[in-house]
């Protein structure tokens, strides 16, 4: 993450809130899946949480910014 503050693309008190959210998203799908909540695939699971962080990492780049961020989910097994 230090790169993209140094490129500009976050700003440095962006970086523990992304690090936080990623980490809530993964474990909250974890939870959902282990404790059966939500009948995803792997592939699924792996894809929705891909999808959900992307999304919030966009929500904090700058909007000059965000067409130089390009993004391919390749989940396939």
């Amino acid at each position: 993450m230090q790169q993209a503050v140094d490129e500009g693309m976050l700003h440095e008190d962006d970086v523990l809130y992304l690090s936080e959210v990623t980490l809530l998203i993964w474990k909250g799908m974890m939870t959902d899946i282990l404790n059966h909540r939500r009948a995803y695939s792997q592939a699924e699971a792996m894809q929705k949480v891909l999808q959900i962080i992307h999304k919030s990492v966009m929500m904090v780049i700058p909007k000059e910014k965000q067409k130089d961020v390009s993004v391919s989910f390749n989940v396939g097994w």
